[in-house]
């Protein structure tokens, strides 16, 4: 009986032994996590250029106040910079050249002569008392027919052309424009083309040439004539008349070929 006491008491710690579990431990783990979190104090924005109230670089500043240059148009910036150079005496750098004059004379052929006018301007005007080599009668004064053949007037129509040298003709003519400004009617008007004091071309003829009227007549050319130092002379044929209280020009307005 006793026996069986002690196999039973040691049945139930055999159980008891073989019911536990014996765990090993695994190595010794030392590794720690840290977070640290700080927060945001203050937010700023720096301005690299600009004046001197808080930009990085103050580009007002006597130094730096021509060193950057902003195009407004499209805000890029440029370093820019002058820098002096003492290039020294630049007197004999460039040697002297000692050339001759030379001159020489070219023909251009034939070309056509157009408007001996400068600028548009008229090319000369007369007057009656110079076309009647008196004075200038009283308004209303009776004025009897006449003319002046015998003391053409001329007028150098070659100073108010000062592109105009001079030029051989081969054929053509010349239209020369007028505008009766004198008070009264012409009954006929001569202008005769005259280079260097001689007659060239043709008469231009104008008849009932009315006060106010403006008219165009030609100067016919032959081949050869030369033109130099151009005039004209006027001879101008009026019947009787009452001298008008308002009195002006004859004016020659254009010479064309």
């Amino acid at each position: 009986m006793a026996k069986i006491k002690l196999f039973g008491i040691a049945l139930i710690i055999t159980s008891v032994i073989a019911s536990c579990d014996l765990s090993v431990p695994d190595k010794p783990d030392f590794t720690t996590a840290h977070t640290v979190e700080i927060p945001i104090i203050n937010n700023k924005t720096y301005v690299f250029l600009g004046d001197s109230t808080g930009a990085l670089i103050d580009t007002t500043s006597e130094d730096l106040d021509s060193l950057f240059v902003v195009d407004p148009s499209n805000g890029v910036i440029s370093i820019t910079a002058d820098e002096e150079f003492d290039f020294g005496d630049l007197d004999d750098a460039i040697p002297e050249i000692d050339g001759s004059n030379t001159s020489f004379n070219s023909a251009i052929g034939e070309i056509e002569i157009g408007s001996f006018s400068s600028g548009g301007s008229d090319l000369g005007s007369t007057n009656f008392a110079e076309i009647s080599g008196g004075a200038t009668p009283p308004a209303g004064t009776p004025v009897p027919s006449g003319d002046n053949s015998a003391t053409p007037v001329n007028i150098d129509i070659g100073a108010s052309s000062d592109f105009f040298t001079s030029a051989t003709i081969k054929n053509g003519s010349l239209d020369i424009g007028v505008t009766n400004e004198l008070g009264f009617d012409i009954q006929t008007l001569e202008i005769t083309l005259l280079s260097s004091g001689v007659q060239v071309g043709s008469v231009a003829t104008f008849n009932n040439l009315s006060n106010g009227a403006s008219e165009t007549a030609s100067i016919t050319f032959s081949d050869g004539d030369e033109l130099n130092n151009i005039t004209v002379d006027v001879v101008i044929t009026w019947d009787n008349f009452n001298y008008p209280a308002s009195d002006g020009d004859l004016i020659i307005n254009s010479a064309a070929g």
